[in-house]
């Protein structure tokens, strides 16, 4: 399958976006879209907090994401038809996950969970 304008296009949107994770991660954890994660945590108590290293996990499934980034846009993958029928939920993955974070920390609880179903929706089988 060779590669057309939009496939490229999607291609990089899906680098994009998933950088667009971590990033929009570091500026919530230091208070850029209001009060941070354990902010908010100690706000509304619960019976069951993760600790705070818990959440370190984020880490390594950012690293995770980049290289599936890297990996789909690169080599024989660029002509992969599967990776180009799933590069517009993939990006649109992203986003919705970049885009959680902030409103999260700006209390949009009820948008939050759209924003969380719509990106469920993006995980669906259904679109492979």
């Amino acid at each position: 399958m060779e590669l057309n304008g939009r496939d490229t296009t999607m291609r990089l949107l899906v680098l994009l976006c998933l950088l667009a994770m971590p990033i929009v991660a570091w500026f919530s954890q230091r208070g850029a879209f209001g009060p941070t994660n354990g902010a908010i945590s100690a706000q509304y108590p619960t019976l069951l907090v993760a600790s705070g290293y818990a959440f370190m996990i984020w880490g390594l499934i950012f690293v995770l994401d980049v290289l599936y980034g890297v990996w789909q846009a690169t080599g024989e993958r660029r002509h992969d038809a599967t990776l180009s029928r799933i590069a517009p939920l993939t990006a649109a993955g992203f986003a919705l996950t970049a885009a959680w974070m902030p409103l999260f920390s700006m209390g949009l609880f009820w948008v939050c969970l759209a924003v969380i179903v719509h990106w469920r929706a993006c995980c669906a089988p259904r679109w492979c």
